[in-house]
C-alpha cells in the first residue's frame, strides 16, 4: 500500500518514542530535565538511534520478535554496561540498595539481569510495535538509506567515549566482557531458526494484554518487591532469569502466530506491557522513591502516553465478523 507519509516521519518518531519511553515513562529522568535540548539529543542518540539500527536489522533480515528481544537485550548490555557502567559502579545513583545486594565480582548481578529485562522489553521492543501502530503503511519497511544507516551508527557508537564522562567504575575485561554478551546475543537473534510450522491464532485480542501484563507483573515482583522482602541474592537472580525466560516464550510466540499477531493483538500487548509503569510513576511523583528529585508533570507525560496507547487500541478494533446468509465473512483489518 502507497503511502503519503515520508519516512523522515516515522524515523523521527521513533527517535523520541524510544528515549520517551525508557527515560520518561519509567521515571528515571524528571520530564523537565529530559527536554533541554542537549539531553534530548543525547536521549536520541543512544536510546533512539539504538531502535532505529534494531529495527533496520529486523526489516533487512525479516527477523522477528525474539530476536528483537535478543537485540534489545544487547542493547540494555551497551547502554547500562558500556556507556553509564551501572552494571559494575555500587555508586550509581540508581542503584540504592542494589549497589550491595546481589553484589560479587565487581558485578551488581540483580540490577543487571532486571536492568537487561527493562530495556529489552520497554525501551526497545515496545516502541517498535507502537510505531508499526502509529504507521502502518511502513511495517516490514526500511525507514534509513546508506547514508542515514551511517549517521545512526556512528551517533550511537559515539555514545561509548561520552560515557568517559560519567567517570564510573570498570574494568577493561568488564567492558570486553559486555562486548563479547553483545555480539553472542547478536549472533544469536540473527540466526534464529525459521518457523515452518505457524500456528493458528485464535486468542481473542484481549488476552494479549494479560499475557503482556503478566510479564510486566513478574519483572516488578522480582525487581522490587522479592529482593526487599530480604530474599536471598541467589533466589532474587534466578527468579529474575527466570523472567528472561518468560519473555523469550512469548515472543517466541508471537512468531509463530505470524500475520496473527495483527495490530488489534499488538495494540492491546503493548498496553499491557506498559501499563504498570503509570502506577509506578504516580508513587514517584508522591516521593516514593525519596530521591527528591524535580517530577513536576511525570503523571501528566505518563497519562497522555496512556491516552495515546488506548486510541491505537480503539482505533485497532478486534475483526468482527459479517453474518451474510450461512457463511461469516471477516471484516479485514489495515494493520
Amino acid at each position: 500500500m502507497e503511502t503519503k507519509v515520508k519516512p523522515i516521519w516515522p524515523t523521527l518518531t521513533l527517535l523520541l518514542l524510544a528515549p520517551m519511553t525508557g527515560e520518561i515513562l519509567s521515571s528515571s529522568l524528571p520530564p523537565l530535565e529530559f527536554f533541554r535540548p542537549h539531553v534530548m539529543l543525547l536521549q536520541m542518540m543512544l536510546y533512539g538511534c539504538g531502535a532505529l539500527l534494531i529495527r533496520e536489522l529486523k526489516v533487512r533480515k525479516n527477523l522477528g520478535w525474539m530476536a528483537v528481544f535478543l537485540l534489545g537485550m544487547a542493547y540494555g548490555i551497551y547502554e547500562e554496561g558500556v556507556v553509564v557502567r551501572s552494571f559494575f559502579d555500587p555508586m550509581w545513583m540508581d542503584l540504592g540498595f542494589y549497589g550491595t545486594y546481589g553484589r560479587w565480582i565487581g558485578v551488581n548481578w540483580i540490577w543487571t539481569v532486571n536492568l537487561t529485562i527493562f530495556h529489552a522489553f520497554v525501551s526497545i521492543l515496545s516502541p517498535l510495535m507502537i510505531l508499526d501502530l502509529l504507521f502502518p503503511a511502513y511495517r516490514g519497511k526500511s525507514l534509513l538509506k546508506k547514508n542515514g544507516l551511517i549517521v545512526a551508527v556512528i551517533a550511537f557508537a559515539l555514545m561509548m567515549p561520552f560515557g568517559l564522562f560519567f567517570a564510573m567504575k570498570a574494568t577493561f575485561f568488564q567492558i570486553v566482557c559486555c562486548f563479547v554478551l553483545m555480539g553472542i546475543l547478536t549472533f544469536i537473534a540473527l540466526r534464529l531458526p525459521s518457523i515452518h510450522h505457524p500456528i493458528e491464532n485464535n486468542r481473542k485480542p484481549r488476552r494479549f494484554f494479560w499475557l503482556a501484563l503478566l510479564g510486566s507483573i513478574f519483572f516488578w515482583l522480582f525487581y522490587m518487591l522479592i529482593p526487599n522482602l530480604g530474599t536471598p541474592e541467589l533466589v532474587s537472580w534466578w527468579l529474575a532469569n527466570g523472567t528472561i525466560v518468560y519473555y523469550l516464550i512469548i515472543t517466541r510466540y508471537l512468531d509463530r502466530l505470524e500475520e496473527g499477531f495483527d495490530a488489534s493483538r499488538k495494540s492491546r500487548f503493548v498496553f499491557g506491557s506498559i501499563i504498570l509503569l503509570f502506577f509506578f510513576d504516580i508513587l514517584v511523583r508522591m516521593g516514593w522513591d525519596g530521591t527528591g528529585e524535580d517530577m513536576r508533570g511525570l503523571v501528566l507525560f505518563s497519562g497522555l502516553y496512556m491516552v495515546g496507547l488506548i486510541v491505537l487500541m480503539i482505533k485497532h478494533r478486534p475483526e468482527k465478523t459479517l453474518v451474510e446468509g450461512t457463511g461469516e465473512l471477516p471484516l479485514a483489518e489495515v494493520s
